[in-house]
């Protein structure tokens, strides 16, 4: 076991990265920048059931792992113009500027339309820290957009505009069911 130390403390500063091929590059590791992350969580959502005994009066005397449905939450510092379409449901770049991001309801087209599968969507994610070489990696081998309900985007003379974006890794069939990976740069396999 290590001997507690202040240099474990750490403060993740990084940016999310779209289709990452090959963690050996330089950032973005040839993938798309998605934006500079101000804040984030990854929640491994690791799920367990207790197994009751009768004979002790239905008390726990073991569990079993059940799964995980691990989630990548964000906080991006600005509206970028390859992240929006990544994780609006019915987003595009504006038909005028060609680079500008357009978020609308568009409920007349099929990408818009309630009931349409956001399985569509899904992308490799990687979350790139800014010390590359001391903090850890995270990727979502099939991370699936999630708006949340609640969304809200600040504008504010006080604070920066700040996007809340949500992640739910799913299974990466070609990494033999993989969802995610979190570790050293040199030991994640994209």
């Amino acid at each position: 076991m290590s001997t507690p130390s202040t240099q474990a403390i750490r403060q993740f500063r990084g940016r999310l990265i779209a289709d990452p091929s090959n963690i050996d590059l330089a950032a973005p590791y040839g993938g798309t920048y998605l934006g500079i992350v101000r804040a984030a969580v990854f929640e491994p959502r690791i799920r367990t059931r207790e197994i009751l005994a009768e004979e002790y009066g239905n008390t726990p005397v073991e569990a079993i792992y059940a799964g995980q449905s691990p989630v990548f939450l964000a906080v991006l510092r600005g509206l970028d113009g390859d992240m929006i379409p990544k994780v609006f449901p019915s987003a595009s770049l504006g038909s005028i500027s060609q680079t500008d991001p357009l978020i609308q309801d568009n409920a007349t087209s099929d990408a818009g339309r309630a009931g349409q599968l956001l399985s569509t969507k899904t992308f490799k994610l990687l979350f790139a820290p800014d010390a590359e070489n001391w903090d850890p990696f995270i990727v979502v081998y099939k991370a699936l957009p999630l708006v949340q309900e609640a969304a809200q985007m600040q504008f504010a003379l006080s604070t920066e505009l700040g996007i809340a974006v949500a992640f739910m890794g799913l299974p990466d069939n070609s990494k033999g069911g993989k969802r995610y990976e979190m570790g050293a740069r040199k030991d994640i396999a994209l």
